[in-house]
């Protein structure tokens, strides 16, 4: 039999039963969010027509808004965005513009209609329209880490997988509460005797499908996330289908690793169910955008930012000897060497430094052939633990966007001595401009170990697009002022 360790502990969830209404509960949140969200952007929009007093929600003389608002929460509905679960934050941007900007469209076609002014209104309407999409989207955000926070967001599911990967999903899906999957129980093959450590129980599948024992712990349960390895192995010409009886929601999930993160989609053959894998890279059209915001987003950025720039300038020079800037080749697109600009956070005779540190300190050495940095690292200055506490120090490769070697989002820039390191990924890597922020800074950074950061890189690769950037652009402020993973 699987035994057990007592690494076992309590989630939100342990007893499923007492959470019957999850689901409504969900609902009701992302509803909340929604209807705060349109309503605040009503305001707003009075407020930018500079007609502060006559934002009544339920206003007679327009009924466009009640329309604009009806409008958005069934499209939400129809798209599956209530309760949401397992969306995907970039798609979620997708969905809530699009469903948004089709109930402006309604809504400025009904204004033509029944106004001989509408121009003046058309100006309200556009502002709430923008303000709807930030604002639903922040509500949406801000709501759902309230309830992970209080426990009250995610739907109890069982993890049925391999012993190997029991520990590694029930982790992936507790760390990321956002996704709305929260392990109550896992369940793997009788066969294999190896010792499980996990932070929920674990039986074997047997007893998952005799139900007996655990049957109260499963009451509320109606979701199970199959490894869809395990399935192939376990599931060819045996009585495993009753699980189809067991539960309404059934989820088969993979890495797909082999695949090194392709875009995939699935396909309905009139009964046959296949799976498409798309090189997804970017297209002519797709470079030519991402280099327009670039453009557009490093102007913005030197203007906003160049006065703290002088400070940050005059603080280095005060601090240590040196120059005010660091310029370090690094491995652009198309295996082309390029030169970054970082605001100097190191001693000049930093190499040196690191060299004599690592000789004398072993645990150092094992971190520095884990992860390429450090979290004591000598090498840096007063000023510059603050400077990278908070990225500032990556602030000069704006000019590097606006020269066209880097891109606003993208894979980090690794060190010409790196490219060995990323291993089979490095022509996937070559194949974009690397990134003033990227999907692996928003994702653990110095948290992750450098194989991770490689497979951070690949997945946006493969499955950049527009809403993906500003996703991460977004994650990008509060992970800046959250310090999460930076030292």
């Amino acid at each position: 039999m699987i035994q057990i360790r007592s690494s076992i502990v309590s989630t939100p969830y342990t007893k499923a039963s007492q959470h019957d209404w999850y689901r409504p509960r969900m609902t009701a949140l992302m509803l909340f969010a929604d209807l705060a969200g349109l309503t605040l952007a009503i305001v707003f929009g009075h407020l930018i027509a500079a007609d502060p007093f006559n934002f009544l929600f339920f206003d007679p003389n327009e009924v466009e808004h009640v329309l604009i608002l009806g409008i958005v929460v069934l499209t939400f509905i129809s798209g599956r965005m209530y309760p949401g679960t397992g969306t995907n934050p970039a798609e979620e941007i997708k969905l809530v513009t699009q469903y948004s900007s089709s109930a402006l469209i309604v809504g400025m076609m009904l204004n033509i209609v029944l106004r001989s002014a509408w121009l003046s209104a058309t100006v309200t309407l556009l502002s709430i329209s923008a303000f709807s999409i930030i604002n639903i989207l922040l509500l949406r955000w801000l709501v759902r880490i309230i309830a992970a926070q209080l426990g009250i967001w995610g739907v109890p599911v069982v993890i049925l997988a391999r012993p190997a990967q029991v520990e590694a999903l029930t982790q992936y899906f507790l760390q990321r509460r956002r996704l709305g999957f929260v392990p109550v129980l896992s369940a793997t093959d009788s066969e294999n005797r190896t010792t499980i450590a996990s932070r929920v129980p674990v039986v074997n599948l047997n007893s998952l499908l005799a139900g007996s024992s655990i049957q109260t712990r499963l009451e509320a349960v109606d979701t199970i996330l199959i490894d869809a390895s395990f399935f192939g192995q376990n599931f060819a010409d045996n009585p495993y289908t009753k699980l189809l009886d067991k539960f309404q929601h059934i989820i088969f999930i993979s890495d797909m690793g082999w695949l090194e993160g392709a875009s995939l989609a699935i396909r309905d053959f009139e009964g046959l169910i296949g799976i498409e894998a798309r090189r997804n890279m970017l297209s002519a059209l797709g470079y030519s955008i991402k280099r327009v915001m670039d453009i557009l987003g490093s102007l913005l950025g030197m203007l906003l930012f160049s006065p703290f720039l002088l400070v940050i300038a005059a603080l280095i020079k005060l601090d240590s000897a040196g120059p005010v800037f660091y310029i370090q080749p690094r491995i652009g697109m198309h295996g082309k060497r390029i030169y970054i600009y970082k605001f100097r956070t190191m001693l000049i005779n930093a190499e040196q430094a690191l060299a004599e540190y690592l000789n004398v300190n072993i645990m150092a050495q094992c971190e520095w052939e884990k992860t390429q940095k450090l979290r004591d690292d000598p090498r840096v200055t007063r000023v510059g633990k603050f400077l990278r506490r908070y990225s500032i120090d990556e602030l000069p490769q704006l000019f590097n966007v606006l020269l066209g070697n880097m891109s606003l989002v993208g894979p980090r820039p690794i060190m010409v001595n790196q490219a060995a390191l990323y291993g089979g990924g490095i022509d996937t890597y070559r194949g974009i401009r690397p990134g003033l922020t990227g999907l692996w800074q928003v994702s653990g950074r110095n948290h992750t170990t450098f194989q991770e950061r490689a497979n951070f890189d690949v997945y946006y690769v493969r499955h950049w697009s527009v809403w993906l950037d500003i996703y991460i652009l977004l994650r990008t402020v509060w992970v800046v002022l959250s310090r999460d993973g930076a030292y």
